[in-house]
């Protein structure tokens, strides 16, 4: 209905509005631009603005009505000035930003950071583990395979993950690097099995994640352990941060698709990653 004057609607995790054909997007713009024609204001609130290709900040700024303040030459001088180009894929590909951007964006953007919100929360550090895979094993294969196979479609590894990212890797390549993947992280759950029995031993909580079930499921089956993933309802997700947050869980296992974004476990020090969601972006939010 028609929103009253004065209004202001605030619309969380804002970057979620980013494909213009999906109806949640719409029913963004939608109830944006209600509030708008009635002399009321829109705000939004993100984490990441930017969570795979810089056209999603277009997209977080459309929905605010905000794109013409910060480029008033529209979505060509958008494109201009992120060095849009054509790859042999026929995808877009974008450069770095322009120096000014964050002058830009000021006007319109209220940013704080994690330092400045939560003053108490000590610095970060981080620790890699290797871990030796065997010379001969059903992981190693598959990754063998999948080289092979983004060879045979002249990719280089290096440039697979964007590519899957911007899904432009499909077919056999990109089968194969998936399947590569998931045993690699099922080659490391031993590792990070140990790593979290070492954290027990301290008296430690953690938090472990994976962009795959099979680490989460079997983290989750230790002695005080719980898991959340796609498959866990809103409520019984709210429950089980409660139960972490409470010290009543030793540890909470979690895919990062799933509980990488809207949840708080402060309880914890620690924060196990066993392997890696596509997005660096979902990534950096599950750590925080």
């Amino acid at each position: 209905g028609p929103a009253p004057a004065g209004l202001v609607r605030v619309l969380d995790e804002a970057h979620y509005a980013k494909d213009p054909g999906a109806r949640r997007t719409q029913a963004a713009r939608a109830l944006a631009a209600a509030a708008r024609r009635a002399g009321g204001a829109v705000w939004g609130l993100t984490g990441t603005p930017v969570l795979n290709r810089p056209p999603e900040l277009w997209a977080v700024l459309r929905l605010l009505g905000l794109e013409r303040a910060v480029w008033p030459g529209g979505w060509g001088e958008f494109q201009r000035d992120f060095r849009a180009r054509r790859d042999r894929w026929g995808g877009t590909v974008y450069g770095t930003p322009p120096a000014d951007l964050g002058a830009r964006l000021r006007p319109v953007l209220l940013r704080r950071a994690r330092a400045a919100v939560l003053p108490e929360l000590p610095a970060k550090t981080w620790r890699d583990v290797p871990v030796d895979l065997p010379t001969r094993g059903e992981a190693r294969r598959l990754a063998d395979a999948a080289v092979a196979a983004l060879a045979a479609e002249g990719i280089r590894l290096e440039e697979a993950t964007d590519l899957a990212r911007a899904t432009r890797l499909r077919g056999a390549a990109f089968e194969a690097l998936s399947a590569a993947r998931a045993a690699l992280a099922a080659a490391k759950t031993a590792a990070a099995l140990e790593l979290v029995e070492d954290l027990e031993a301290a008296g430690e909580p953690v938090v472990a994640f994976s962009a795959h079930r099979g680490p989460v499921a079997a983290l989750a089956a230790r002695e005080g352990w719980a898991a959340i993933t796609g498959d866990v309802a809103s409520e019984e997700r709210t429950r089980l941060v409660a139960e972490f947050q409470a010290g009543r869980l030793r540890g909470l296992a979690c895919t990062i698709a799933a509980a990488g974004v809207g949840i708080t476990l402060t309880a914890a020090a620690h924060a196990v990653f066993v392997d890696l969601d596509w997005t660096p972006a979902r990534n950096a939010q599950a750590e925080d």
